[in-house]
C-alpha cells in the first residue's frame, strides 16, 4: 500500500481523539499526519505529541480561522498523490483505507466514507441502515469531508 499524508482539523478534541488517531495509524499507512489546530486550551496537544513521539511523523500547524481556512493549510502540507482528510472525532473503520483503494480509478477524484454515529446498545439494522441513507442525502446536498480520500 502506498503511504498517503493525513490531514486532521482539531480544536479541543480530547474526548475522541486519541481514538481518532489510534483508528488512523491502525488503518491507513500514514507517510505524514497533518494536524491543523485551531488553538486548542484543552489536552489536544499532549494527545498530538504522544502520537508524534510513537510515529514520529506528525506535524501541527496552528490556524486561527474557519474550517476553510484549516483546509486549505493543510492542504498546503500534502506531498503525496493522494490524501486523507479526517475529522477529530472521526474513528475509522476497520480495513478503512484498504476498502476505499478499491475505489481509486482515474476518473475518480474523491472517496467519501459513510458517517455511521456510534449509538451504545442499539443492535437493530435498520437503525443503521437509516443512518447510512441519511449520511447520504446530507452528503448529496452539502457534501462531506469527515474520512474523505482525496
Amino acid at each position: 500500500m502506498q503511504a498517503i499524508d493525513v490531514v486532521v482539523l482539531t480544536k479541543n478534541s480530547e474526548h475522541l481523539l486519541d481514538k481518532c488517531l489510534a483508528s488512523i495509524y491502525q488503518n491507513v499507512p500514514v507517510n505524514k499526519l497533518v494536524i491543523v489546530d485551531g488553538f486548542s486550551t484543552d489536552k489536544t496537544l499532549k494527545i498530538i505529541d504522544d502520537f508524534n513521539r510513537k510515529y514520529g511523523n506528525v506535524k501541527i500547524i496552528k490556524v486561527n480561522g474557519s474550517r476553510a481556512k484549516a483546509r486549505e493549510k493543510g492542504i498546503a502540507e500534502i506531498t503525496t498523490d493522494w490524501f486523507l482528510f479526517a475529522d477529530s472525532d472521526v474513528i475509522l473503520s476497520k480495513n478503512w483505507y484498504k476498502k476505499a483503494q478499491q475505489n481509486i480509478q482515474p476518473d475518480v477524484g474523491a472517496v467519501w466514507g459513510v458517517n455511521i454515529d456510534v449509538i451504545p446498545d442499539v443492535t437493530y439494522n435498520g437503525v443503521l441502515r437509516l443512518q447510512t441513507l441519511i449520511a447520504h442525502e446530507c452528503f448529496r446536498l452539502r457534501g462531506g469531508t469527515h474520512d474523505t480520500l482525496l
